[in-house]
């Protein structure tokens, strides 16, 4: 039975129909919020909305990844924010890639910078 195409078909219909009702709440609690009571001695008091950035950021990064990935944070105490050498060489390589427009005094300028950011500090 779990071979056969039509138990397969209507499995993998069911696990898009939980991800999109888990999607729609998700959607949901960012955009409505979720009611949390606020209590005093015990007692309900007051009701407060309260609304997750981290699942927004979550959905963010699902919807958009190119716009909202995770990028490495630079470190000016540490070469290259502690990242490895061949990383450090990825960073400076796309921040060159990104100024391509720019004037070759500041291209050289931060390019210096930058190598000396990725410099080991012994």
């Amino acid at each position: 039975m779990h071979e056969s195409p039509e138990y397969k078909a209507a499995f993998e219909k069911s696990e898009l129909v939980a991800a999109r009702t888990l999607e729609d709440e998700a959607v949901r609690r960012g955009r409505e919020g979720v009611r949390k009571a606020i209590r005093y001695k015990g007692k309900i008091v007051g009701y407060e909305t309260e609304y997750s950035d981290t699942l927004l950021v979550t959905m963010l990064k699902g919807a958009l990844p190119k716009k909202y990935k995770e990028r490495p944070i630079l470190d000016s105490d540490t070469p290259a924010g502690g990242a490895s050498p061949a990383a450090a060489a990825v960073i400076i390589q796309t921040i060159m890639q990104e100024l391509a427009d720019a004037p070759i005094e500041v291209r050289n300028r931060l390019g210096r910078r930058l190598m000396a950011l990725s410099a080991p500090t012994d």
